[in-house]
């Protein structure tokens, strides 16, 4: 379990383009501040995003990585990678206490451009967390 003192959207999602088998992909980057070291920065996004009532299950249409494979169909799919983030903060004085600044992207694709819109949008909402333990 990691406790984030904040995530956040960096951007509105956006139309990033349209693959290659005609599905709409929205995109929107996300950033958060923990203490502690964090190894579940991508499970703990999908807890949030399949719990949200958006009607997604991990392994069916939601996955993690950039490499993840996506099944058949017009979606919606939602893919969350992990891009990063910035170097640790570390605190004067104190030698455990570190927060970490993570980073990830995550991307809705659909054939149909507002539902995919429509469920990048209600993800954007719901990850505005603060003080939180997931």
């Amino acid at each position: 379990m990691a406790f984030y003192m904040s995530i956040r959207a960096d951007q509105r999602p956006f139309n990033l383009s349209e693959t290659d088998n005609d599905l709409n992909m929205f995109v929107c980057n996300y950033t958060a501040q923990s203490f502690g070291d964090v190894d579940t920065w991508e499970d703990d996004l999908v807890t949030v995003i399949t719990g949200g009532g958006f009607g997604l299950t991990f392994g069916i249409d939601t996955f993690v990585g950039p490499k993840s494979i996506l099944p058949n169909g017009d979606g919606p799919f939602v893919t969350v990678t992990d891009t990063g983030g910035a170097r640790q903060d570390l605190f004067h004085g104190v030698i455990d206490p570190v927060m970490e600044n993570l980073s990830a992207q995550i991307t809705v694709r659909d054939r149909n451009f507002q539902s995919a819109q429509t469920l990048s949008l209600g993800i954007w909402r719901a990850l505005v967390i603060h003080n939180t333990a997931i």
